[in-house]
């Protein structure tokens, strides 16, 4: 094949580049900064192997690291209390069938099962209606019953979490069929899932209103398809990791944020989102940043690049440890910071590459948000709000896609209520029940 790299003049060369640039584009679609490393891509491969590499240069002659836990490390064993003894006895060998058999000792074994699955009941439940002949008010008695349908409040509550452990309606209705012999449609099981997320609409904006009034609060958002359209799932966890938010929503801008936090006016732990240039006081993720200048050295092989990566890298875990001895608010230390940050990113901009003057005016537009950690209590990462949405990403791949308005406010509401309860370490089928 004739060689049209250098050969402008050739009618090959602009097809070549056209495809060069596309080719380009797929890839960093999968190979980016913000790819997660469960993408699994080539880059982050390579990333991973470079750094045992280097941890094994590092180490020099010490013993390779073993797997399994931490040397030190208690364990934690199980400690169930039997409720009950069952002793079994012989009166015959097994083998010969003779009588004359003496006691030897007992061999002792713990069985943990459950019970076994009970058919399903229907119970008729006639509520009075009265007329008061004082007032005039049509009342009735307090029920305990769900608002809407003709399903119980443990059976909405099992629907709920199958949903969660990301199973889909036809699954859960193959499920319920084979346990309980319990024969539903698709539809009423999306109806089920409707109704609790109706019921969970107040707490769901109590988490909202405890988010709005905290004092640091993590943002993030990640893609969804919403019936064949680009939709976001946005997500915010309060700085107590108390509180989990999660909306699905069509749009990725400022007006999202405007509409559920527009009383929110403590410090924003986000990514570069220009969305988030909405909240006055800001704390950019550092492991955004790294992981930006990783990938920058990884895929140019630049000197300049790795020199960059590392003394950002160096800088940020010298003001961590700082930290550890005298904690925030620490003007000292903030103003030394910045100053080392700025002689960074000077030296690094007098590299010609484009790449790498890119991600120099990158941080170095978002110095001032950098070290806000160094002055608050905060996280200097967004790893809480990531570790949340991780059980979104997976939720996506399972379900694949939003068809409406109606399974958008399910996915957002149960997903709040489920990672709002797993933060405070709550039991999910105990905490639905009362708002059914």
């Amino acid at each position: 094949m004739h060689d049209c790299s250098n050969c402008k003049h050739c009618p090959h060369y602009f097809e070549l580049l056209n495809r060069y640039e596309d080719a380009m584009k797929r890839l960093q679609y999968y190979e980016n900064p913000n790819s997660p490393p469960s993408a699994n891509s080539l880059l982050w491969r390579k990333l991973k192997k470079e750094k045992r590499e280097q941890k094994k240069k590092d180490d020099g002659d010490c013993e390779p690291k073993k797997h399994g836990r931490k040397k030190g490390h208690k364990g934690v064993s199980h400690s169930f209390k039997p409720a009950e003894t069952i002793e079994h006895t012989l009166q015959r060998c097994t083998g010969c069938g003779s009588s004359e058999i003496s006691f030897f000792h007992h061999d002792c074994r713990p069985i943990i099962d459950i019970p076994e699955p009970e058919p399903y009941t229907v119970k008729l439940h006639k509520i009075g209606i009265y007329n008061c002949n004082k007032c005039g008010l049509q009342v009735r008695p307090d029920a305990d019953l769900p608002e809407h349908g003709m399903l119980g409040k443990n059976l909405l509550a099992m629907i709920s979490s199958l949903w969660h452990v990301r199973l889909t309606m036809e699954k859960i209705r193959s499920m319920l069929e084979a346990i309980y012999g319990l024969k539903l449609s698709t539809a009423t099981i999306q109806n089920a899932l409707l109704t609790v997320s109706s019921s969970l609409q107040k707490f769901v904006n109590r988490v909202r209103s405890n988010i709005n009034r905290s004092k640091s609060a993590g943002f993030d958002e990640t893609g969804i398809s919403i019936n064949g359209k680009k939709g976001w799932v946005w997500c915010a966890v309060s700085g107590n990791g108390n509180n989990a938010f999660i909306t699905v929503e069509s749009s990725r801008g400022a007006d999202v944020l405007e509409k559920h936090f527009h009383d929110f006016h403590g410090i924003a732990i986000v990514d570069g989102w220009r969305a988030y240039n909405i909240f006055d006081k800001q704390q950019r993720c550092w492991a955004h940043i790294i992981r930006e200048a990783d990938t920058l050295a990884l895929r140019t092989r630049n000197s300049r690049a790795m020199e960059l990566a590392q003394s950002i890298k160096g800088l940020y875990h010298n003001m961590k440890s700082e930290l550890k001895e005298h904690p925030p608010p620490n003007t000292t230390l903030y103003r030394s910071a910045t100053i080392r940050l700025g002689k960074i990113l000077a030296e690094a901009h007098r590299c010609r590459n484009s790449d790498i003057r890119k991600i120099v005016e990158k941080v170095r537009s978002a110095r001032s948000k950098l070290f806000t950690f160094l002055l608050h209590s905060i996280d200097s990462t967004n790893n809480e709000c990531e570790r949340a949405l991780r059980e979104v990403v997976i939720h996506r791949k399972v379900r694949g896609l939003l068809r409406n308005g109606k399974g958008m406010r399910i996915f957002g509401n149960i997903m709040t209520a489920f990672t709002t309860w797993k933060l405070r370490e709550l039991n999910p089928l105990e905490e639905i029940r009362k708002y059914l």
